[in-house]
Formats: structure tokens, C-alpha cells, sequence
């Protein structure tokens, strides 16, 4: 029998943007890193994947389905604020109103507006 996998979408999260990421469930975290990166104009070194729900990091060698990102999820990201990525946007953690915690990029005190984020 054949097993069909079906195509997801995953939105990812960073301040006032959102990136709708048309993803296979077998893709690896950083390959969807790596084509986030290109799209908003960002070193893929630099940007980091975290869950919606804890801000925690995920895991760039895993694929989608084994970090449990499923169709329509929500995944932040944030831009490292030091170029040899040392140090990251804070990631912070807030109470939607159903009561669950989601996190949001916000921009560090360290981190200085160079002016190459992409802009819509």
C-alpha cells in the first residue's frame, strides 16, 4: 500500500511578519530555515525556528513531522543579534486570549536596526 504524504503550510512569526511556508511533514527544520532566511533577506546562520507554544528552538537536523509541526501551525523566528549568532531577539512568551501561551519576537536592547529586513 502506498502511503500518500500530504503537503502542509506553516506560518512563521516575527514581529509585525508573517511568512506563509508551503512545507513537506518530511522536510528538516533547517531546510525551511534555510528558505525562510532567503525570503526575508536574512544569513540562515542568523535565523533561528522556535515554537509558538514555549519559544523554545527547534531542532535544524529534525524534519517538521518529528518536532511536531503540523498543517497550519504557527512557528516564530527570530534574527541572531550578533553576527557570529551568539545572541538571539528575545523570544517572548505571551497569554493569547484562549488562555495558551504563544511566543513573540521582540527586538533585543542589543539589537541595532541595520536596515536590511525585509519590508513589506
Amino acid at each position: 500500500s502506498k502511503i500518500i504524504v500530504m503537503s502542509i503550510y506553516v506560518r512563521a512569526k516575527r514581529a509585525q511578519q508573517t511568512v506563509f511556508l508551503h512545507c513537506e511533514p518530511t522536510e528538516r527544520v533547517g531546510a525551511v530555515r534555510d528558505r525562510l532566511a532567503e525570503i526575508v533577506a536574512h544569513k540562515a546562520a542568523l535565523v533561528r525556528l522556535l515554537d509558538a507554544q514555549n519559544g523554545q528552538p527547534y531542532d535544524n537536523g529534525k524534519t517538521l513531522s518529528e518536532q511536531g509541526i503540523d498543517n497550519d501551525n504557527v512557528v516564530h523566528f527570530v534574527f541572531a543579534t550578533s553576527e557570529d549568532g551568539e545572541e538571539w531577539e528575545e523570544a517572548a512568551v505571551q497569554a493569547t486570549s484562549d488562555g495558551s501561551k504563544a511566543a513573540a519576537a521582540t527586538k533585543s536592547n542589543k539589537a541595532a536596526d541595520d536596515g536590511d529586513e525585509h519590508k513589506e
